[in-house]
């Protein structure tokens, strides 16, 4: 296994970075600012059904940590498009993740860190499993 640190130029936060074969993963100082994750499942008048459903097997992953938000219709926050949201501890990400990455269907799903710069978690730490949708980041600080 190697150890490299670098220095994330966004956000300017030192990161020990460990790779070995294939896989690379951060952790370190960089998970110290994270405080958990958010996961936004986006949906239209046609998928609500099947948002409904999903939201709903996400509700029992983890034996219930997940803090899981109803619906919300129409646009909320920085969010342009109807969608859910997830709170999502950090010891269950990979679980959680997993879980979206196989079952999402045709839902575009934004996950990202949760720090103290909301700008850059909906952005630059975002990840998006399918594709990205609008937002209107005048409304983050």
């Amino acid at each position: 296994m190697q150890k490299a640190r670098y220095k994330d130029h966004a956000t300017g936060i030192v990161c020990l970075s460990f790779r070995r074969r294939a896989f690379e993963f951060t952790w370190g100082s960089c998970m110290g600012i994270i405080q958990e994750f958010h996961a936004h499942v986006y949906y239209t008048t046609e998928t609500r059904k099947s948002a409904l459903d999903l939201r709903e097997r996400v509700a029992d992953l983890v034996g219930g940590r997940l803090t899981v938000y109803t619906l919300s219709d129409g646009p909320r926050g920085p969010h342009g498009t109807s969608m859910f949201g997830v709170d999502i501890p950090k010891a269950d990400l990979p679980d959680v993740l997993g879980f979206l990455m196989v079952n999402r269907g045709s839902h575009p799903i934004l996950i990202h860190p949760v720090t103290d710069n909301e700008l850059l978690d909906h952005t630059h730490h975002a990840a998006w499993l399918g594709p990205p949708q609008l937002l209107d980041l005048s409304k983050l600080s």
